[in-house]
C-alpha cells in the first residue's frame, strides 16, 4: 500500500513540476493609444458577432473567440502580427497567450473595446 501511495505521489509531483516548468506566459499587451495611428494593422475583434455589429474599431475583422481558438491556422499566419480585442481585454489576453504558445505573434489590446468606445 505504501509503495502504491509513494508511486502515486512521485508521479503527481513529477507531473506538477513538468507542467510548471513548461508553462510560459507569452501574452503581450499593448495600449490602443500606442497603435491607433499605425497603418495596416491586423486587428481581430474576438467578441460575438452581435457585439461587433453594435460597434467596433475601424478596419477590424470579427473572428469570434471560439472559432479562432479552434482553427487559428484558417485565419492567421505565423509571419504576421495580430492585435486582438474583446470587450474588457480579459478574453483577448487569454486567447493571445494561447495563440502565442502555438507560434503566432499576437498582442492583446489593453482594457478592450469598453475603454476605447
Amino acid at each position: 500500500m505504501i509503495h502504491l501511495l509513494w508511486n502515486y505521489l512521485v508521479k503527481r509531483t513529477y507531473l506538477f513540476f513538468f507542467c510548471s516548468y513548461n508553462i510560459v506566459v507569452l501574452c503581450m499587451e499593448i495600449d490602443y493609444e500606442d497603435i491607433k495611428y499605425l497603418d495596416n494593422l491586423n486587428i481581430i475583434d474576438v467578441r460575438d458577432h452581435y457585439l461587433y455589429e453594435r460597434g467596433h474599431l475601424k478596419g477590424s475583422k470579427n473572428i469570434p473567440l471560439r472559432v479562432l481558438r479552434i482553427m487559428p491556422e484558417k485565419y492567421l499566419s505565423i509571419d504576421k502580427t495580430y492585435y486582438l480585442i474583446c470587450e474588457t481585454g480579459f478574453t483577448s489576453k487569454r486567447l493571445s497567450n494561447i495563440l502565442n504558445t502555438k507560434g503566432y505573434h499576437t498582442y492583446s489590446i489593453k482594457y478592450g473595446y469598453e475603454k476605447i468606445s
